[in-house]
């Protein structure tokens, strides 16, 4: 029997990633509650999914949902995990983090078998360590974006593969990882269609990549998936497009949600917090693209630099400016500011004779141990801010509970503005047979539970009824009701 020895070392650096990889991204994933943003509203559409038998098209408290005008494909995704591991917060936050975990196995990939090893160690471990690829909204919440990040990498690396290899083939796969994309976030995966343009020009391939039956397949592909994911779901909901254009396609040229900031609102996020640690790095690789003569290198590093330039500029451009809209950017930062990284230890070991590999195993060390160490930790600790936390009193408050395994049946949660997450525990603990009722008005009898956080719906409650604290969480208290004030005697 004959042992690859390279198949070994491929599986077992592999491996060495997962660990890395799932100490950062897996562990304490359902350690904390149901975000109100955006996530809740997912792991509401995804729960009526599954029990109204609508698999086209978003649900919210009982009717279509005009929010959440993305398809359905995140919601599938949350629906397996929850058929195989139950509804709550660490099925629904699963598919995310797994899709994350590909992007960084993806990049480690390609870079190991078409450039270097320490350049692939390098790109992994800046992803790992990036605040804006790991934390919420990214690749620890139940949101679209991680699924979108994978697809698109998966889109562009085929285009990239195309272009180096010229083999045909890649146009379909390009095609297919877009149509995924698309599937699952619309608009925002055709914002590196530019950058590929730009691209097929520079490097004359235009005509080669369009003038063939891959691209006409492709296309037609794109086109019946997701023209018939869109009829399906105005069969549901015929606003649909009206939604779709103002909320979804809108968010180009029109503030939405009042998520609105200047130009410069990614690159300041990235020079403070998304990209801070490898910033000076990104920018010492992007100077490396004009001086190395390495042509293969050079092409390479262009043909990215192109692709995140574009992304980057379109939604700087673009009238809404959402913080966590940077993540499909990572992975092509990550492979710029990780060339510096490559080059060093290339340089170092040039001269060297003997153990070059455990010599360049120190050197990554050196450089990524405390960032993946301050990483971990911050993943761990999946800290909010004081707003936060007391704005999502009540939402803790059950999760605590629900960890406790303690009784919340027949208990009103008192609330106002929106109630995703509230939504999401309601249908979770329904799950168990504890029954919760969500209440807008404050309408209790004697001896009803009432679980309140809000400061002025606290107000109302002293005004209108005495009541005995039975439990509290920080700015979140569980009441009984024990009479109306109005009704005692002398009143």
């Amino acid at each position: 029997m004959i042992i690859n020895k390279n198949k070994i070392s491929i599986s077992i650096q592999v491996l060495v990633l997962l660990i890395l990889i799932y100490l950062v991204v897996f562990v304490k994933l359902g350690a904390f509650h149901m975000r109100l943003w955006d996530e809740s509203m997912f792991a509401v559409n995804t729960y009526e999914m599954i029990h109204n038998g609508n698999y086209f098209a978003n649900y919210f408290d009982g009717h279509p949902d005009i929010c959440n005008t993305k398809p359905v494909l995140t919601l599938w995704a949350q629906a397996l995990c929850v058929k195989l591991f139950g509804y709550n917060e660490l099925s629904l936050r699963l598919p995310s983090a797994i899709a994350s975990s590909l992007v960084i196995l993806l990049v480690f990939i390609f870079l190991y078998k078409n450039y270097s090893t320490y350049w692939a160690w390098a790109s992994a471990l800046i992803l790992l360590t990036s605040a804006g690829f790991i934390g919420f909204h990214t690749a620890r919440t139940a949101e679209a974006d991680s699924l979108l990040t994978l697809f698109l990498l998966l889109s562009n690396m085929a285009f990239l593969m195309f272009i180096i290899s010229q083999k045909k083939k890649y146009i379909l796969f390009f095609f297919l990882a877009l149509t995924l994309a698309f599937a699952t976030k619309m608009v925002a995966a055709l914002l590196f269609l530019p950058s590929i343009l730009i691209i097929l020009i520079v490097y004359k391939q235009f005509k080669s990549f369009v003038l063939n039956l891959y691209f006409l397949a492709g296309t037609l592909l794109f086109l019946l998936i997701n023209i018939g994911l869109m009829i399906l779901r105005l069969n549901e909901n015929p606003e649909y497009l009206h939604d779709f254009f103002n909320r979804d396609a809108g968010r180009m040229l029109q503030v939405t949600d009042g998520f609105k900031g200047s130009f410069t609102f990614y690159l300041d996020n990235l020079l403070t917090l998304h990209f801070a640690t490898w910033f000076t790095m990104l920018i010492l690789g992007l100077i490396l693209l004009f001086i190395k003569k390495n042509l293969k290198e050079r092409k390479f590093m262009a043909m990215v630099s192109i692709l995140a330039s574009g992304y980057f500029l379109l939604i700087s451009a673009s009238a809404t400016k959402v913080g966590w809209y940077d993540m499909p950017l990572f992975p092509y930062l990550a492979i710029i500011a990780a060339y510096p990284v490559f080059l060093l230890i290339h340089w170092f070991l040039s001269n060297q004779a003997t153990h070059k590999y455990l010599k360049a195993t120190m050197i990554i060390l050196a450089i990524f141990s405390f960032p993946y160490y301050i990483m971990f930790r911050n993943s761990q600790a999946n800290s909010l801010s004081g707003f936060e936390k007391m704005n999502e009193a009540s939402e803790r408050f059950i999760f605590k509970k629900n960890v406790e395994h303690a009784n919340l049946d027949g208990t009103k949660a008192f609330y106002t503005g929106y109630h995703g997450s509230l939504l999401f525990y309601k249908y979770k603990l329904h799950e168990i047979n504890q029954n919760i009722e969500l209440v807008t008005s404050a309408d209790f009898a004697v001896n009803d539970k009432v679980l309140v956080s809000n400061d002025s719906l606290k107000s109302i409650l002293k005004k209108k009824y005495t009541f005995q604290v039975l439990d509290a969480y920080d700015n979140a208290e569980l009441v009984r009701i024990e009479s109306e004030i109005n009704s005692l005697p002398g009143q």
